[in-house]
């Protein structure tokens, strides 16, 4: 389990990335991960209202991550990184917008944390977003977070899928494609803690499954 000790340390809830972020580039760097489907879908569904805030900061102050060196290990040299609390309302990805599409998260989630990186170069645009929450319920969390992948992942098609437990995560492994991108998908639970890692990048581009697979059974507690 990463905790806040890690070298890149953190202040208010929030890592500190090596690089001060310019929200223009991790905006068009994310573009094709599926969250940030979500909020082009929000943008156009007009009066419709994200789920208010339960908390100001998670329960649980140990912070659950991919770290920078973990997230180089799967997409390469890193140009944006971010990992913060989800509960904090100015988080790319919050609770809120979470529980916008997974409702039933609402209410069953008491901590959470989000890890956002990406890695740009002349063949290749990567990127990753890695969530974990905890809940009294995780089998089930994992269950509806399972649910909601073909909706946050529309306009691909699912071309592989595998079940398994790793280091006791129990995880569903798969893969998304359209003509341009490639998505790979982990998510399941673990303990006390229900888990989802998305990695985007350009058709004919993937990372490593069992790294990918290793790191977020790992990192999740």
């Amino acid at each position: 389990m990463k905790k806040n000790n890690d070298d890149n340390g953190a202040v208010d809830g929030t890592i500190k990335q090596k690089k001060p972020i310019d929200k223009r580039i991790i905006y068009a760097a994310i573009a094709v991960v599926a969250v940030v489907i979500i909020v082009a879908v929000l943008v156009s569904s007009p009066g419709s209202a994200l789920p208010a805030l339960k908390q100001s900061a998670s329960a649980n102050s140990t912070t659950i991550y991919v770290s920078y060196s973990q997230a180089e290990q799967l997409i390469g040299p890193i140009s944006n990184y971010n990992a913060t609390d989800a509960y904090n309302p100015n988080a790319h990805i919050n609770m809120s917008l979470l529980e916008y599409f997974i409702p039933q998260l609402y209410g069953n989630v008491t901590s959470g944390w989000v890890t956002l990186a990406s890695s740009s170069n002349s063949l290749s645009n990567s990127t990753m977003a890695y969530i974990a929450l905890a809940s009294s319920n995780t089998p089930k969390i994992s269950e509806d977070i399972g649910n909601a992948i073909p909706l946050l992942l529309n306009g691909t098609n699912k071309t592989y899928a595998k079940s398994g437990v790793w280091n006791g995560f129990n995880y569903t492994y798969s893969e998304y494609r359209n003509i341009s991108a490639v998505a790979q998908v982990v998510y399941g639970w673990k303990n006390s803690h229900a888990a989802l890692a998305i990695v985007t990048d350009n058709a004919g581009y993937a990372v490593n499954q069992s790294s990918l697979i290793s790191i977020v059974a790992n990192d999740t507690p």
